[in-house]
């Protein structure tokens, strides 16, 4: 999974519910669900990349201009980029920290979790999406279209010069393949139960995955954080540990836990643990990030999903303490 999606969400029946935004697209996407009724064929991330113009592409991903590159006159080859992403959406997370890591410049635009309003294209209705276009003034305008995270992620490794990180990324035996495998296959959905864990922790949660304009009835949000509530408990939280276990034995060399800690707040800080002793399995000399003296792709992609832990009122705590804390606040300077 590298994508959300919102079709779903509409032929899901689960009424008011559906207004917890992009997180309960991490549950209809989590179990691959596909809906039916929508008579627009789509196409999946890799066919949608293929359609698009590969000079267009490669014209546009070229270092030597904008958005890449900053300059105070315009020039005829710049580009600029939009964003399209869902809040609560942990692969939206994972690229919008890319782009604010490296200072790029893009205009934001939220999709709609009722009605796809945002979206650009209806063949392909999945976050995140990246849009290269020439500037408006310039005729006629030119747009070329990045999507799926990884393969975004990927491709702007070119002009942002981060291509060792992917490249080591595609050994399975190295400690960033192992990491990065982790916060995708495991700590995405681990994050999500546990910040809905209780009634009280969804109802804080809401407000962070949910676009202002669903945020003012208490109808809504107390049916919304219901919802998340039955679909963190009920629906994956079993499957979560299972396949966090499977997970741990595969690339860590793990023994499967006797059981998760029940209390969400030790559970959440166990995982937290995990990234930190990454860290510390790369880097013998003690260095804080996980690419040592500076961050890497996986530093980037864990400050992305835990940006929303890091605003929970109850287990935001956890990201600011011990060594994720200390590891977290050195990240911070990256972005302010």
């Amino acid at each position: 999974m590298k994508h959300f999606t919102r079709n779903v969400l509409i032929g899901g029946g689960i009424g008011c519910g559906c207004l917890v935004g992009g997180s309960y697209f991490f549950y209809a996407n989590y179990n691959n669900k596909k809906n039916t009724q929508n008579a627009v064929p789509k196409l999946s991330g890799e066919e949608y990349n293929k359609l698009q113009d590969a000079s267009l592409l490669k014209e546009a991903l070229h270092p030597s201009h904008a958005p890449w590159k900053k300059s105070d006159k315009p020039r005829d080859n710049d580009f600029d980029m939009r964003f399209y992403r869902l809040l609560g959406c942990p692969y939206c997370a994972k690229v919008e920290s890319v782009l604010k890591y490296y200072k790029l410049p893009y205009e934001e635009r939220i999709i709609n979790p009722l009605n796809g309003a945002g979206l650009p294209d209806p063949r392909y209705d999945l976050a995140p999406q990246i849009e290269l276009h020439s500037p408006p003034e310039k005729e006629p305008v030119k747009s070329v279209f990045l999507v799926d995270s990884s393969y975004i992620i990927e491709k702007l490794a070119q002009p942002l010069g981060y291509q060792k990180d992917i490249e080591q990324s595609k050994d399975t035996t190295t400690v960033i393949s192992s990491t990065r495998q982790w916060i995708t296959s495991h700590f995405h959905s681990a994050s999500f139960v546990l910040t809905n864990s209780t009634l009280r922790n969804a109802y804080y949660s809401y407000d962070i995955v949910t676009p202002t304009q669903y945020q003012g009835s208490l109808f809504y949000k107390l049916v919304g954080c219901a919802a998340l509530f039955s679909i963190a408990n009920l629906k994956l939280k079993g499957k979560v540990q299972n396949d966090g276990n499977e997970l741990m034995k595969e690339y860590f060399h793990a023994h499967q836990k006797e059981a998760y800690p029940s209390d969400a707040l030790q559970w959440l800080t166990e995982e937290l643990n995990v990234f930190t002793n990454q860290i510390k399995k790369k880097n013998k000399d003690g260095a804080i990030f996980h690419g040592g003296a500076t961050p890497d792709i996986a530093d980037i992609e864990m400050f992305g999903v835990t940006r929303v832990i890091d605003r929970h009122p109850v287990l935001g705590k956890a990201a600011r303490q011990g060594d994720f804390g200390a590891w977290q606040e050195a990240m911070q300077k990256f972005y302010d």
